[in-house]
């Protein structure tokens, strides 16, 4: 889990180099933030499926944004509002359901 004071919002998505990737979406500017630090995160072996699955059951906090990255617009769809504890549930349930 990335947060952004700033906005209030939250980017949940799966790296395997958490300093590199916090630094990266600052660089970026992704969803036309900067302010990223990430804030929570799990080791899982299935990272893609949890990842799928906390998307899913996070998906009514969903947030549309968008930000030019090399030119070209991008849509980001792993920004979130919802709060911390409610993504840290669903991260746990979606590891959970993984495993069964």
């Amino acid at each position: 889990i990335a947060a952004s004071k700033r906005s209030g919002l939250l980017k949940i998505g799966v790296t395997g180099d958490l300093v590199d990737r916090e630094s990266r979406l600052n660089q970026s500017g992704y969803g036309e933030i900067s302010d990223w630090k990430i804030t929570d995160n799990r080791y899982c072996d299935n990272a893609g499926e949890v990842e799928h699955r906390v998307h899913c059951l996070l998906s009514e906090y969903r947030v549309s944004r968008s930000f030019e990255k090399e030119g070209s617009l991008v849509d980001c769809r792993e920004i979130f509002n919802c709060s911390r504890n409610k993504a840290i549930y669903a991260i746990k349930k979606a590891i959970k359901l993984s495993s069964i």
